[in-house]
This record gives C-alpha cells, structure tokens and sequence, in this order.
C-alpha cells in the first residue's frame, strides 16, 4: 500500500526537476540588445522626419496652389463674358394726398359754470 505512493512521489519529484535541468531558450547577448535598441530608435527618427518633410512639402505646395488660384479667379473676373445689366432707375416720387380735418375741437374736460377760479 505504501508503494503507489513512494512511486508518485518520484515520479512528481523528477518530473518536476528534469524540465528544469534542460537548456532554457538562449537570452540574446548585450550587444544584440543595444543594437536592436538603436535601430528602433533610427527607424523612429526616419520616420518622424519624412513626415516633418512631407508636411512642409504639402504646406508649401498648398500656398502655391492657393495663390495660384486666387491669381486665375483675379483675371476671370476681368474677362468676363457675360456684361452686367445696367442699374435700373429710381421710380419717382409718389404724389401726396392731404386729407381734410373733419372733426370739430371740443375741450377735453367739460366745463362747469359754477366752479371757481383760485388765485395762486
């Protein structure tokens, strides 16, 4: 009855010391590491200066391109073919009707007879 027990101890106790006994994968040496490390940092460099490059390239091709265009819609307006329609004329001046005052004056306040006059 012991046996099956002392047989799983060793087979767990070498199977787990045997895999650590075996060459793990081989670490890349310092110089690799410091090597890889420079390239990274060269590709980033190049790559952020052409896109420094091409912005500039664009932005300047934009200027171009937009004074171009503003310098051909400049002579379209002068060749133009189509003439502008003259300025129509001032209407003239309606005539003036006056009317006539129908309604008679009559005092805002009714006017009492026996009320007295002070004086101030």
């Amino acid at each position: 009855m012991k046996k099956p027990w002392l047989t799983l101890g060793w087979l767990l106790l070498f199977g787990t010391v045997c895999p650590a006994c075996r060459k793990g994968p081989q670490l890349p040496s310092r110089e690799t590491l410091v090597q890889n490390a420079i390239d990274k940092r060269l590709r980033q460099y190049r790559q952020s200066h052409e896109e420094r490059c091409m912005r500039n390239v664009f932005s300047t091709a934009k200027k171009q391109v937009d004074s171009t265009m503003l310098a051909n819609a400049r002579n379209l307006k002068v060749v133009d073919t189509i003439p502008r329609p003259p300025k129509p004329s001032k209407p003239g001046l309606p005539e003036v009707k006056t009317l006539e005052d129908t309604l008679e004056d009559a005092p805002l306040l009714p006017i009492d007879s026996n009320a007295r006059v002070k004086d101030t």
